[in-house]
């Protein structure tokens, strides 16, 4: 990010400089103080929403912790310099200079106190402009779910985390949100909306800058289950680089991500389904083996067979005859 802007944002505000005032004048019983500057600024904050405003553009507070919350928007921080620590649905997320945080209505969350030089900030997203965009998340798995339990009334708190820091696209849309809050002039909520949907979709044009979200057990349904579909459907072709485009992220993020919901690489549930439909196909089928590795994805009929004894101990021949004498006796 440009430094006159971070020199800019350094400032102290005066919201910071009542923060200030409020914990040296009752240090000796701070978290009241620090918990009626929250309320203040959760307040602040709903009455800007309740303007209309598609986008609202704010710094983030300093030298406040910010206890336990929800919004009934979607909040997204990009932290300019320094870091900030998150503490969203008991997980503790610390972003450094150049990353992105999404969270949507559904989320609680709080915030460490943080210093002057940690600076950060917020861009409060109405749901009718998530409503709209959602639409156009298709190609993203991420932000779709983002999207859908947003708006949904039953829906799960989600976060994701993106790294832009080092793609100018996105910076430099970033920076000129920033720098129109800064400018005191009455910019037009469309050219605000306009910008953060550039945004967004520059965040689907490179997966490769989502670096982390919600954990599994509360977001990877969703995951878990297009990729099961995807190696179902797509056994004889699968590759880890088509299905990374399909989810919209990147091949080092589905590999590690398939690992975490399964507990095994993309390529061994490949090799598990195959190895299941070859099993049909030597039990009820006529076909030759080097049909059968052909039929299931294997081009090459020596690699087939050296994978099938290292998964079997046996060649598919003999397992096609020991199991086909069992199958008669009826074991």
């Amino acid at each position: 990010m440009k430094r006159e802007l971070i020199d800019r944002l350094s400032d102290i505000t005066n919201e910071e400089m009542s923060v200030l005032s409020d914990s040296y004048s009752l240090s000796s019983d701070a978290e009241p103080a620090f918990a009626n500057m929250a309320l203040r600024r959760r307040d602040y904050i709903w009455n800007v929403i309740g303007t209309r405003q598609t986008v609202t553009v704010k710094p983030h507070t300093r030298f406040v912790e910010i206890p336990v919350h929800s919004h009934s928007y979607v909040e997204m921080m990009y932290v300019c310099d320094g870091s900030i620590t998150h503490f969203i649905d008991g997980q503790t997320l610390t972003l450094r200079s150049g990353e992105l945080l999404l969270m949507n209505r559904h989320a609680k969350h709080s915030v460490s106190a943080s210093g002057r030089h940690d600076i950060g900030m917020n861009f409060l997203i109405s749901n009718d402009f998530m409503r709209q965009a959602g639409g156009k998340f298709r190609s993203s798995l991420p932000l779709s779910d983002f999207a859908e339990n947003n708006l949904s009334d039953t829906g799960k708190s989600r976060w994701l985390v993106f790294r832009v820091g080092e793609n100018s696209a996105i910076e430099n849309l970033l920076e000129n949100l920033i720098a129109s809050s800064l400018s005191g002039e009455n910019v037009p909520q469309i050219i605000l909306s306009d910008t953060l949907s550039l945004i967004f979709r520059y965040l689907e044009m490179y997966p490769e800058t989502l670096v982390g979200s919600t954990p599994h057990g509360s977001h990877g349904e969703n995951e878990k289950a297009a990729i099961t579909d995807y190696i179902q459907t797509n056994y004889r072709t699968a590759s880890l680089t088509e299905l990374s485009e399909r989810l919209g992220m990147t091949p080092q993020y589905v590999s590690k991500l398939t690992v975490r919901l399964f507990g095994a690489t993309f390529s061994g549930l490949v090799r598990e389904k195959r190895f299941s439909e070859a099993e049909q196909l030597l039990l009820t089928s006529d076909m030759p083996v080097t049909r059968i590795a052909e039929e299931i994805g294997y081009e090459n009929n020596s690699f087939f067979h050296k994978r099938f004894r290292e998964q079997y101990g046996v060649t598919p021949a003999k397992w096609k005859r020991d199991n086909r004498i069992k199958q008669k006796r009826g074991c």
